[in-house]
Protein backbone atom coordinates (compact mmCIF):
# COMPACT_ATOMS: atom_id res chain seq x y z
CA UNK A 1 0.00 0.00 0.00
CA UNK A 2 2.72 2.32 0.90
CA UNK A 3 4.46 1.71 -2.21
CA UNK A 4 1.44 2.42 -4.32
CA UNK A 5 1.19 5.53 -2.32
CA UNK A 6 4.71 6.58 -2.96
CA UNK A 7 4.06 6.11 -6.90
CA UNK A 8 0.96 7.97 -7.24
CA UNK A 9 3.24 10.65 -5.33
CA UNK A 10 5.64 10.41 -7.94
CA UNK A 11 3.51 10.43 -10.79
CA UNK A 12 1.86 13.80 -9.74
CA UNK A 13 4.94 15.64 -8.92
CA UNK A 14 6.09 14.32 -12.53
CA UNK A 15 2.93 15.76 -13.94
CA UNK A 16 3.18 18.90 -12.13
CA UNK A 17 6.26 19.16 -13.60
CA UNK A 18 5.56 18.49 -16.98
CA UNK A 19 2.78 20.74 -16.82
CA UNK A 20 4.96 23.97 -15.10
CA UNK A 21 7.44 23.26 -18.18
CA UNK A 22 4.87 23.44 -20.57
CA UNK A 23 3.52 26.83 -19.01
CA UNK A 24 7.05 28.34 -18.04
CA UNK A 25 7.65 28.01 -21.94
CA UNK A 26 4.36 29.58 -23.00
CA UNK A 27 4.81 32.48 -21.00
CA UNK A 28 8.44 32.90 -22.11
CA UNK A 29 7.58 32.56 -25.05
CA UNK A 30 4.93 35.88 -25.11
CA UNK A 31 7.24 37.45 -23.21
CA UNK A 32 9.94 37.31 -25.62
CA UNK A 33 7.17 38.38 -28.28
CA UNK A 34 7.54 42.16 -27.56
CA UNK A 35 3.88 42.92 -28.25
CA UNK A 36 1.07 43.41 -25.58
CA UNK A 37 -1.23 40.31 -24.72
CA UNK A 38 -5.06 39.92 -25.23
CA UNK A 39 -7.58 42.20 -23.27
CA UNK A 40 -5.38 45.30 -22.32
CA UNK A 41 -6.71 48.63 -23.20
CA UNK A 42 -5.04 51.77 -22.28
CA UNK A 43 -7.52 54.52 -21.98
CA UNK A 44 -10.09 52.70 -23.76
CA UNK A 45 -8.03 51.68 -26.54
CA UNK A 46 -7.74 47.85 -27.85
CA UNK A 47 -3.60 47.68 -27.92
CA UNK A 48 -3.76 43.94 -27.82
CA UNK A 49 -0.95 42.63 -30.57
CA UNK A 50 0.40 45.91 -30.29
CA UNK A 51 4.16 46.80 -29.97
CA UNK A 52 5.45 49.52 -27.35
CA UNK A 53 5.65 51.63 -30.47
CA UNK A 54 2.37 51.17 -32.05
CA UNK A 55 0.62 51.39 -28.32
CA UNK A 56 2.66 54.94 -28.01
CA UNK A 57 1.29 55.89 -31.02
CA UNK A 58 -2.71 54.97 -30.71
CA UNK A 59 -2.19 57.24 -27.18
CA UNK A 60 -0.56 59.67 -28.87
CA UNK A 61 -3.23 60.03 -31.02
CA UNK A 62 -5.70 60.63 -28.37
CA UNK A 63 -3.78 63.10 -26.87
CA UNK A 64 -3.23 65.28 -29.99
CA UNK A 65 -7.20 65.26 -30.52
CA UNK A 66 -7.13 66.49 -26.70
CA UNK A 67 -4.85 69.22 -27.31
CA UNK A 68 -6.69 70.52 -30.11
CA UNK A 69 -9.97 71.10 -27.74
CA UNK A 70 -11.06 75.12 -27.69
CA UNK A 71 -10.59 76.87 -24.49
CA UNK A 72 -12.77 79.37 -23.84
CA UNK A 73 -12.02 82.33 -21.89
CA UNK A 74 -14.90 85.02 -21.06
CA UNK A 75 -14.43 88.77 -19.36
CA UNK A 76 -17.44 90.31 -18.62
CA UNK A 77 -19.35 90.08 -22.16
CA UNK A 78 -16.37 89.08 -24.46
CA UNK A 79 -14.92 85.81 -25.12
CA UNK A 80 -11.15 84.92 -26.11
CA UNK A 81 -10.27 81.47 -27.76
CA UNK A 82 -6.98 79.10 -27.11
CA UNK A 83 -6.56 75.45 -27.56
CA UNK A 84 -5.34 73.34 -24.51
CA UNK A 85 -1.82 72.71 -26.47
CA UNK A 86 -1.29 76.31 -26.03
CA UNK A 87 -1.84 75.58 -22.16
CA UNK A 88 1.02 72.59 -21.86
CA UNK A 89 -1.21 69.89 -22.23
CA UNK A 90 0.92 66.76 -22.16
CA UNK A 91 0.82 63.11 -21.21
CA UNK A 92 2.87 62.62 -17.99
CA UNK A 93 2.95 58.70 -17.34
CA UNK A 94 4.19 57.38 -21.02
CA UNK A 95 5.18 54.31 -18.82
CA UNK A 96 1.80 53.18 -18.78
CA UNK A 97 2.63 51.44 -21.80
CA UNK A 98 5.44 49.23 -20.31
CA UNK A 99 3.18 48.27 -17.73
CA UNK A 100 0.82 47.16 -20.23
CA UNK A 101 3.69 45.17 -22.31
CA UNK A 102 4.45 43.45 -18.89
CA UNK A 103 0.94 42.02 -18.04
CA UNK A 104 1.48 38.07 -17.53
CA UNK A 105 5.46 38.65 -17.79
CA UNK A 106 6.24 39.24 -14.57
CA UNK A 107 6.93 36.93 -11.29
CA UNK A 108 7.09 33.45 -11.16
CA UNK A 109 5.64 31.01 -13.55
CA UNK A 110 2.55 30.04 -11.13
CA UNK A 111 1.55 33.96 -10.47
CA UNK A 112 1.91 34.33 -14.51
CA UNK A 113 -0.09 31.63 -15.01
CA UNK A 114 -2.52 33.01 -12.72
CA UNK A 115 -2.08 36.97 -13.86
CA UNK A 116 -3.43 35.63 -17.52
CA UNK A 117 -6.10 33.43 -16.44
CA UNK A 118 -7.38 36.37 -14.61
CA UNK A 119 -6.80 39.13 -17.79
CA UNK A 120 -8.49 36.39 -19.76
CA UNK A 121 -11.39 36.56 -17.81
CA UNK A 122 -11.82 39.83 -17.03
CA UNK A 123 -9.17 41.89 -19.23
CA UNK A 124 -7.58 45.09 -17.81
CA UNK A 125 -7.58 48.54 -18.18
CA UNK A 126 -4.90 51.52 -18.30
CA UNK A 127 -5.47 55.12 -17.94
CA UNK A 128 -3.35 57.71 -19.06
CA UNK A 129 -2.30 60.57 -16.69
CA UNK A 130 -2.17 64.29 -18.43
CA UNK A 131 -1.60 67.85 -17.06
CA UNK A 132 -1.29 71.31 -18.15
CA UNK A 133 1.27 74.25 -17.50
CA UNK A 134 0.39 76.40 -14.51
CA UNK A 135 3.49 78.67 -16.16
CA UNK A 136 1.39 78.24 -19.64
CA UNK A 137 -1.65 78.91 -18.78
CA UNK A 138 -0.99 82.47 -16.97
CA UNK A 139 0.99 83.15 -20.31
CA UNK A 140 -2.19 83.00 -22.14
CA UNK A 141 -3.73 84.58 -20.08
CA UNK A 142 -1.60 87.63 -19.69
CA UNK A 143 -1.72 88.16 -23.54
CA UNK A 144 -5.43 87.14 -24.61
CA UNK A 145 -6.60 89.40 -21.49
CA UNK A 146 -4.35 92.21 -21.29
CA UNK A 147 -6.87 94.58 -24.15
CA UNK A 148 -9.78 93.65 -20.93
CA UNK A 149 -7.59 95.84 -18.46
CA UNK A 150 -9.31 98.98 -17.87
CA UNK A 151 -7.19 101.46 -16.17
CA UNK A 152 -8.61 104.01 -13.64
CA UNK A 153 -9.23 107.44 -14.26
CA UNK A 154 -8.37 110.00 -11.36
CA UNK A 155 -10.85 112.92 -10.18
CA UNK A 156 -9.34 116.03 -11.47
CA UNK A 157 -10.21 119.87 -10.90
CA UNK A 158 -11.04 122.73 -13.47
CA UNK A 159 -11.42 126.11 -13.06
CA UNK A 160 -14.88 127.65 -14.73
CA UNK A 161 -16.26 131.08 -14.28
CA UNK A 162 -18.27 130.16 -11.57
CA UNK A 163 -15.04 129.35 -9.73
CA UNK A 164 -13.64 125.57 -9.10
CA UNK A 165 -15.16 122.36 -10.40
CA UNK A 166 -14.53 118.61 -9.80
CA UNK A 167 -14.51 116.04 -12.26
CA UNK A 168 -15.35 112.80 -10.48
CA UNK A 169 -12.67 109.77 -11.60
CA UNK A 170 -14.06 106.14 -12.85
CA UNK A 171 -12.77 102.97 -11.32
CA UNK A 172 -10.94 100.55 -13.54
CA UNK A 173 -11.68 96.91 -13.81
CA UNK A 174 -8.30 94.69 -14.29
CA UNK A 175 -8.21 90.68 -14.85
CA UNK A 176 -7.18 88.69 -11.56
CA UNK A 177 -4.67 86.39 -13.73
CA UNK A 178 -3.52 84.20 -10.75
CA UNK A 179 -7.23 83.39 -9.68
CA UNK A 180 -8.35 82.84 -13.13
CA UNK A 181 -5.24 80.54 -13.61
CA UNK A 182 -5.87 78.75 -10.83
CA UNK A 183 -9.42 78.01 -11.70
CA UNK A 184 -8.97 77.34 -14.86
CA UNK A 185 -5.98 74.45 -13.95
CA UNK A 186 -8.44 73.21 -11.48
CA UNK A 187 -11.10 72.41 -14.06
CA UNK A 188 -9.46 70.85 -17.17
CA UNK A 189 -7.02 68.61 -14.27
CA UNK A 190 -10.26 67.70 -12.58
CA UNK A 191 -13.62 68.51 -13.81
CA UNK A 192 -12.94 68.58 -17.58
CA UNK A 193 -14.99 65.25 -19.40
CA UNK A 194 -11.71 64.92 -22.39
CA UNK A 195 -14.20 65.74 -25.10
CA UNK A 196 -16.15 68.85 -24.76
CA UNK A 197 -14.85 72.37 -24.96
CA UNK A 198 -13.97 74.33 -22.10
CA UNK A 199 -15.52 77.49 -21.13
CA UNK A 200 -14.23 79.41 -17.95
CA UNK A 201 -15.39 82.97 -17.07
CA UNK A 202 -12.54 85.32 -15.56
CA UNK A 203 -12.10 86.76 -12.28
CA UNK A 204 -11.61 90.69 -12.67
CA UNK A 205 -11.23 93.03 -9.39
CA UNK A 206 -12.59 97.01 -9.08
CA UNK A 207 -9.06 99.22 -9.33
CA UNK A 208 -9.89 102.08 -7.69
CA UNK A 209 -8.71 105.41 -8.75
CA UNK A 210 -5.32 107.05 -6.77
CA UNK A 211 -6.91 110.48 -6.67
CA UNK A 212 -10.94 110.59 -5.51
CA UNK A 213 -13.44 113.08 -5.89
CA UNK A 214 -13.79 113.33 -2.41
CA UNK A 215 -10.30 115.01 -2.30
CA UNK A 216 -10.77 117.72 -4.14
CA UNK A 217 -14.08 118.49 -2.61
CA UNK A 218 -12.07 118.97 0.66
CA UNK A 219 -9.96 121.43 -1.25
CA UNK A 220 -12.66 123.04 -3.32
CA UNK A 221 -14.70 124.00 0.05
Amino acid sequence: MNKMKKRIAVLVVAACCVWAGKTAIGVFADGNSGVIRKNVTIEGVDVSGMSKEQAEDAINKIVDERKSTTVKIKVDDKTVKTTLKKLGYEWTNPSVVDDALGVGQRGNVIRRYMDELDVDRNGITFHIETAVSEAAIKSVLEKKCEKFNIEPKNASIELTEAGFSVIPGESGVVVDYEQTSADLYKYVMEQWDKSSDIVIEAKTSKKDPEHTEEEFNLISD
